[in-house]
């Protein structure tokens, strides 16, 4: 019975306790509908969950009909769609489904991060905001921006940093910058792993709990890549949280560091609804103090084709 009245209290069964004798009354079990359960918040939940949840029932337009995908929350706390998936399309593709089907006025935006790996781990090794590791290496090595990025987070991803930078060329060995920032990417990395031995988890910058795969012992980067990644899908979460819960917001669509949203049709233009996306993405990483730097398009639904 205490598990039942357990389960009583968190409103997932409704229970009256018979009468304690022979001819008592039995206790009686009532189930909870799904859709009653689906609109309560649960004790607990998280804010991936909270968010998941609330993206299934506001639904997106799709190829010109209204569908409600599922969302579930993986590792590094990223939610990903199915039936249909709407995350799994090229960009272009993705925005031209999105507005299918939209009542005409309405205006879709697009808001990402930009550099957000570098961000948090500026963040965790304490460097200043203002040094760019991309740009750095860029400069040393001659790279191009697509290689930079590639070798630069390699370099943080990696099981062993030290030995990673000895494949870099030698004046980038010898640069102060780099030699600086992969110093400090050691000497992170070997609390991270002191520090997860303990528990077997992880804590991203905003607290958030990512548990370690059982019978298994990640290198130290894969652990360090989860604490990035999962900073980032705190950040982008907390800010969908806000902007679906506006009266005006018609549907929105995460993308793990992007968000993309649908306003219904109303008087404010493209241009102001785009810099309200970006403002509360950006609040929503001043909360735990980053410094992120973000993009965005909008446009109007004119006309369907």
């Amino acid at each position: 019975k205490p598990a039942l009245m357990e389960l009583n209290q968190a409103g997932l069964l409704r229970v009256e306790i018979g009468q304690k004798s022979k001819r008592g009354e039995a206790t009686k079990l009532h189930r909870v509908p799904v859709e009653e359960l689906k609109s309560q918040t649960l004790v607990g939940e998280s804010i991936h969950s909270q968010l998941g949840r609330a993206l299934e029932l506001k639904g997106v337009w799709f190829d010109g009909k209204r569908v409600f995908p599922t969302w579930e929350v993986r590792k590094t706390n990223r939610l990903y769609s199915s039936k249909p998936n709407v995350q799994g399309l090229s960009k272009q593709t993705r925005m031209d489904q999105l507005i299918s089907g939209a009542p005409y006025g309405s205006v879709l935006v697009s808001c990402d991060f930009k550099a957000a790996d570098p961000t948090v781990i500026k963040a965790l090794v304490q460097l200043p905001a203002n040094f760019d590791p991309y740009a750095t290496v860029m400069r040393v090595t001659g790279w191009d921006k697509a290689t930079a990025k590639s070798a630069t987070n390699k370099l943080a991803y990696c099981a062993n940093t030290e030995y990673t930078l000895t494949t870099w060329p030698t004046n980038a060995q010898k640069d102060k910058e780099i030699r600086a920032y992969s110093y400090k990417l050691l000497k992170y990395k070997a609390l991270l792993l002191k520090e997860s031995r303990n528990d077997r988890t992880v804590k991203t910058l905003a607290g958030k709990v990512i548990a370690l795969p059982k019978r298994t012992r990640p290198h130290v980067g894969k652990l360090l890549n989860w604490v990035v990644q999962g900073t980032i899908a705190d950040v982008t979460t907390m800010a969908g949280l806000e902007l679906i819960k506006r009266d005006d917001v018609s549907s929105l669509v995460y993308l793990h560091d992007e968000l993309i949203v649908l306003f219904k049709p109303g008087d404010k233009t493209s241009d102001e609804l785009r810099l309200e996306v970006e403002a509360e993405m950006l609040r929503a990483g001043q909360k735990i103090g980053l410094a992120f730097l973000v993009s965005s398009s909008g446009m109007r639904v004119e006309s369907h084709k």
